[in-house]
């Protein structure tokens, strides 16, 4: 029998019901649409750009409060850094937290 059309690798990898995968939107996200997104069966992404690590925690409890379904975090930094944000080991020490959580 053939498989339906989302169920995918995707889908199976991400635990998610459809393999659609909200744009993050940096700048624009909003902690509500990303969860409605993983409510839905897809895979909602909330863009930190710019955010500080304290910041992205306090998205990642509002989004984890909204929804138990997976979603992701997109960060960006810029490997020449002349901008205001600098990558640094607090910014992954927030990652390692967050992805022991989740696993």
């Amino acid at each position: 029998m053939a498989k339906a059309w989302n169920q995918t690798r995707v889908s199976e990898v991400l635990r998610i019901e459809y393999p659609i995968i909200q744009g993050p939107l940096g700048g624009l996200s909003s902690q509500r649409l990303t969860a409605a997104v993983s409510n839905f069966g897809g895979l909602g992404s909330f863009g930190a750009h710019g955010l500080e690590p304290n910041a992205i925690e306090d998205v990642i409890a509002e989004i984890r409060s909204l929804t138990v379904k997976p979603f992701a975090m997109n960060l960006w930094f810029r490997w020449k850094i002349r901008e205001r944000m600098h990558p640094t080991l607090q910014h992954f020490a927030v990652l390692c937290r967050i992805s022991r959580h989740t696993s």
